[in-house]
């Protein structure tokens, strides 16, 4: 098993392997990412427990801007499966199930 130390190395690592793949990362999304990272999470994870289609989860950025829009435009998702979408009142950011 690897000491904090040794995992805080191999997620720093792995952050700016990530970030090299991000072309347009924006300053607020990069600082929101390393505070992800500094408190032992994944760049390749997220707090919203969302996953893609192949059932893993979804990176931190993707997943950041994918709930932003769904507050921003909640018409243009469908949670129901009956044509029900999300309300504008709900926080999306509040919610374990996103």
């Amino acid at each position: 098993m690897a000491s904090k130390r040794e995992r805080q190395a191999m997620l720093h690592r792995e952050l700016k392997e990530y970030e090299a793949t991000i072309s347009d990362l924006t300053v607020a999304e990069r600082k929101e990412l390393r505070e992800w990272v500094a408190e032992g999470n994944s760049a390749y994870d997220n707090g919203c427990y969302m996953a893609g289609e192949d059932g893993n989860p979804m990176d931190y950025i993707t997943a950041n801007r994918i709930t932003a829009d769904m507050v921003k435009n909640p018409q243009d998702y469908n949670f129901g499966g009956s044509g029900d979408t999300l309300s504008k009142d709900v926080a999306i950011g509040d919610d374990p199930a996103f």
